[in-house]
């Protein structure tokens, strides 16, 4: 009767284990939205150009009201592409195997010590 529980055990954690599996597998189906995520930052990064551009051009014949909005608009530009890459940096350990996660952590504090004042 003991060997008949284990094995309804062992079918149980088998059960389990599969549907384990098949959650973490479900990952990948986020990831051409993530993909998206980044299309759409680099349609920012060319509407941020231009704007930019657009602002450079015609300096000498907006007002300091239009340069202001031109401005905040740029600033909610760049704003929006730090949340994309914020969200897309975020998502990417649970997609990456571990080792690529940890050589882009490593390159990663390189980069920012190499920022830190002297």
């Amino acid at each position: 009767m003991e060997s008949k529980h284990l094995q309804e055990l062992s079918h149980q954690n088998n059960i389990v284990r599969l549907l384990a599996q098949f959650v973490f597998a479900s990952r990948w189906l986020q990831a051409p939205l993530y993909f998206g995520l980044i299309v759409a930052q680099a349609v920012y990064v060319y509407h941020f150009a231009v704007e930019l551009t657009h602002l450079v051009q015609h300096t000498t014949t907006v007002t300091e009201t239009e340069i202001m909005l031109v401005v905040l608009g740029l600033i909610d530009v760049v704003m929006i592409a730090n949340l994309l890459l914020m969200v897309i940096v975020a998502v990417m350990k649970p997609l990456c195997r571990v080792s690529i996660w940890k050589a882009i952590q490593t390159s990663r504090n390189g980069w920012s010590m190499s920022m830190r004042a002297p």
